[in-house]
């Protein structure tokens, strides 16, 4: 793992494009590491999505390289996933603890 902060991005998504909304991340998860390849990425839903009208997806990333990095991961976020958002996304950075 790295030894930046790690993200975690948490958002809801319309019922109808969960499918859709999912696959946009992945691809956009694999653009990602195709340009910074030590970065470490994975989207998860949130065990109840099947029940909710706006499953919640979660992307946390580990390695991104800057701040810059952070904020071009929004702005694509942004692009690719706009269509299919409810709400905003929320963006939480952690460090490792001593």
């Amino acid at each position: 793992m790295a030894t930046g902060p790690q993200r975690f991005v948490y958002y809801r998504v319309r019922r109808d494009a969960l499918v859709q909304a999912q696959l946009a991340v992945r691809q956009m998860q694999d653009e990602l590491r195709g340009r910074w390849p030590a970065l470490q990425c994975i989207v998860l839903r949130r065990a109840d999505a099947g029940a909710a009208d706006t499953p919640t997806l979660m992307e946390i990333y580990d390695g991104l390289p800057s701040a810059e990095a952070a904020l071009d991961v929004e702005s694509l976020a942004r692009e690719r996933l706009a269509a299919w958002l409810v709400g905003e996304r929320h963006v939480e950075a952690f460090e490792p603890c001593a």
